[in-house]
């Protein structure tokens, strides 16, 4: 009774403050946007922590595979970037790709006993990896990966790309210790799960436990236009402003840079035409499309709260925020920071809302087992040819009957269908869609 009391207190004292930040927002948002800017430089001062790529280009899922066929899964964020600190420490040999002929070979490795598997969200070019945790390794710049594999019995490392079914493996040497330390800390939760195949032959891990998360709760801080302005602008540019009936804001610079922002939605746009893909900028060894779009990201620092690499394609780079090891899913770009590269420019979307104080909640929500929701979305007839992938993942509501200064997280599933992420039910009320227009 006294720790239930003690969480309303507190959910009581947070929320107090919302409407401080209510009043401090007004003041600043009161100001005209067609007041003359500036230079922004002069005007507005940010202290702002810059991001660790350590701490973006992690492994969000880990699985242990252990000598008597038992898989455990975790997704805790603590140990990812330690568990991989621990690895850039060993000695490795050269990298040599393994004779895999065909997905039967590829998922037989993958299998393997007595092995640790660290998991990223998306492709990740293996040679920008080893260089950001500073491996003793070298790659060339075309591998692309999405697992890692530790086999400790034969003392080996190796980099998996599901998309080719291509493996290059290594050899070490040294001290597993620490790395032994964090997999076995008795405050990491496993979930037991299987290994399925599926998705056009792409392993997946089915939790065959129980599965319940906690729902959150946080405050929304919602960042001044002048402080987007003020970190994304190049300094000493003059910026000019202006808007329309609707309230849109937009500022621009003479050297073609520009930000919009939508009165409605929060919706940021910043669009900078000197970024362009460049063939000086290809050929660095270290470089590419995750460096290019790491330098925006870290621009804004931690304004946008912690995110994770989420996906990619050749020019496109998507990172999230996550809470407790899951990817935060929202409309309008909340939670996630869109960056796109073509000739003309780079482009840069994420929203000027952001999640930043938890308000503690004692609620508990029973999450479906992926066989569940497999079996609803063949029930409904769901096209599994168009379906690339599942994770759960956190979504962003404001209840309409609450303040809405206060963001509630709640856990469900998303399905990758068609290239984008969707809930359940979005998935089956497509499909639902397809099967009208198709005349069935």
């Amino acid at each position: 009774m006294g720790l239930n009391w003690s969480y309303k207190l507190v959910r009581i004292l947070l929320v107090a403050m919302i409407g401080l930040s209510i009043f401090l927002s007004s003041l600043i948002w009161a100001q005209s946007s067609r007041t003359s800017v500036g230079n922004y430089t002069d005007n507005v001062t940010a202290t702002i922590k810059a991001f660790d790529p350590r701490e973006v280009f992690v492994p969000v899922r880990l699985v242990r595979h252990l000598p008597d066929d038992e898989l455990l899964y975790t997704n805790r964020e603590s140990i990812m970037q330690k568990a991989t600190e621990e690895l850039s420490k060993l000695d490795y040999d050269l990298l040599k790709q393994e004779p895999i002929n065909g997905i039967e070979d590829y998922q037989a490795f993958l299998s393997r006993k007595g092995t640790i598997e660290l998991m990223f969200s998306d492709k990740l070019l293996l040679h920008y990896f080893l260089s950001v945790f500073d491996f003793k390794l070298a790659a060339d710049n075309t591998i692309m990966f999405n697992r890692l594999i530790l086999d400790y019995q034969h003392q080996r490392v190796s980099f998996l790309n599901d998309e080719d079914s291509s493996i290059w493996t290594t050899s070490y040497k040294g001290s597993l210790a620490g790395f032994r330390d964090l997999i076995l800390d008795e405050h990491t939760d496993y979930f037991e799960v299987e290994s399925k195949n599926n998705y056009n032959d792409r392993v997946f891990y089915n939790i065959t436990s129980d599965i319940k998360l906690k729902k959150y709760s946080y405050i929304l801080e919602t960042q001044a236009y002048s402080v987007f302005s003020n970190l994304l602008f190049d300094p000493g540019q003059d910026v000019i402003p202006s808007d329309d009936a609707s309230k849109n804001l937009y500022f621009s610079t003479s050297n073609g840079q520009s930000l919009a922002i939508e009165n409605q939605t929060g919706v940021i746009k910043f669009e900078d035409p000197k970024e362009t893909v460049a063939d000086d900028k290809i050929d660095k060894p270290t470089e590419g499309v995750y460096d290019r779009t790491f330098h925006y990201l870290n621009k804004l620092g931690k304004v946008i709260g912690t995110v994770h690499y989420f996906e990619t394609n050749d020019t496109q780079v998507v990172y999230r925020q996550y809470v407790e090891g899951y990817p935060i899913f929202s409309d309008f770009d909340r939670g996630r920071v869109i960056i796109t590269e073509n000739t003309q420019h780079t482009v840069m979307q994420m929203n000027q809302n952001a999640i930043q104080v938890p308000i503690p909640l004692d609620e508990e929500v029973d999450v479906p087992k992926p066989s569940e929701v497999i079996e609803q979305l063949q029930l409904a007839g769901v096209n599994f040819e168009w379906i690339s992938g599942m994770q759960i993942g956190y979504t962003w509501l404001n209840e309409q009957a609450q303040d809405k200064q206060i963001v509630n997280l709640t856990p469900e599933w998303y399905i990758k269908y068609k290239g984008a992420w969707e809930t359940v039910e979005t998935v089956i009320q497509l499909g639902e869609k397809e099967e009208i227009i198709n005349g069935f």
